[in-house]
């Protein structure tokens, strides 16, 4: 369910995958493992994503170094890596 995802959380959304309509975030399903950050399976408009927010008061920074991170193990191409958007 969409609502489960915070309002600024989307809004930036769907201002980042330029949805301009009411229905551009079709549904939100939690996924489990992660103990810091919510997360989960977006669906959109503009197609499907995996989704996660933090308190970026209590973790200024963590996003950043998770996508240099990813960044770097997809050089590699060893197993598959999502692109960071």
């Amino acid at each position: 369910m969409v609502q489960n995802v915070p309002l600024d959380v989307r809004q930036n959304v769907s201002r980042v995958l330029n949805l301009t309509t009411s229905d551009g975030l079709r549904d939100f399903t939690h996924s489990g493992g992660g103990c810091i950050n919510p997360g989960g399976k977006l669906t959109t408009s503009a197609g499907t994503f995996f989704l996660k927010w933090n308190n970026a008061r209590k973790f200024p920074s963590m996003f950043n170094c998770e996508a240099r991170g990813l960044t770097l193990l997809r050089k590699d191409q060893a197993i598959t890596i999502p692109k960071v958007i």
